[in-house]
Formats: C-alpha cells, sequence, structure tokens
C-alpha cells in the first residue's frame, strides 16, 4: 500500500507542480497585444514614439482656439504622464490614451490620442488651465 502511494505521489507531485509554473508564466498576459494588463504598465503600452501622428478634424479646432502647437503635442507625447482614469485602453478600435503635462508656455495639457494598428491620431487637445469658447463639433 505504501508503496503503491508512493508511485501516485512521485507522478501527482511534479504535474502539479507543473500546473503551477504554466499558471504563474502565463498570469497577467493578454491574447491581444498593446493592452494593460497586471504585468504591463500604462508607459508600456502606450507608445511615445514609432507611430506616425495624425491629427482628426476636431483636435486641429481645438488646438487652434487653445493655441496649442503640434510641437506641444508631441512635447506631451513624449514625456506626460497617462491619466488611466480618463483613458479608455480597452478601446476595441484603438485604445485612447489621455497624457498630461506642461507645454514650455505653461498651459496643463491634457491630449487625447487614438493608438491605432498602423497611426496614432490626435482627438482632442484641452488646457486644463483654462476654459476657452471654441465653436468646434
Amino acid at each position: 500500500m505504501q508503496n503503491r502511494n508512493s508511485s501516485l505521489f512521485r507522478i501527482v507531485l511534479p504535474l502539479l507542480l507543473i500546473g503551477v509554473l504554466a499558471w504563474y508564466f502565463s498570469a497577467g498576459r493578454d491574447a491581444k497585444p498593446g493592452r494593460q494588463t497586471a504585468r504591463n504598465t500604462a508607459s508600456e503600452t502606450f507608445d511615445r514614439d514609432s507611430l506616425q501622428l495624425e491629427y482628426s478634424k476636431h483636435a486641429r479646432c481645438r488646438m487652434n482656439c487653445r493655441q496649442i502647437s503640434e510641437a506641444e503635442i508631441q512635447e506631451v507625447r513624449r514625456t506626460g504622464r497617462v491619466n488611466l482614469a480618463k483613458s479608455e485602453p480597452d478601446n476595441e478600435r484603438c485604445p485612447r490614451w489621455a497624457l498630461e503635462g506642461n507645454s514650455a508656455d505653461g498651459q496643463e495639457l491634457r491630449i487625447i490620442f487614438a493608438q491605432c494598428a498602423s497611426e496614432m491620431v490626435v482627438v482632442t487637445a484641452i488646457d486644463l488651465g483654462e476654459e476657452h469658447p471654441c465653436a468646434c463639433n
């Protein structure tokens, strides 16, 4: 009886160990690339510089109204802080990222980027420190 239990123990224990290790190393991984998981941070999933940057008509209007330049958009993209509360990283079509930072002239900005497969689109540009009467639709 003891010999049988010993054989069973030698078979079950390694299988259990393999199962636990497989679970441990796969935990936090997601089948969809670019999505935030337990092992990724927002800054790891937001593409700061490799995708072509495009501007929506709405973003162009807001930038003009709020006196925000393309250079300031680029600077926020490069160095801004991701605000997860204002982001939509699970958006299926194009995850949206809200990045915040200060411009060289002191504006406190929030820029919304849509990170699509082949391009990064600036959706809107917000001056957090001042309300601007813009007529953008």
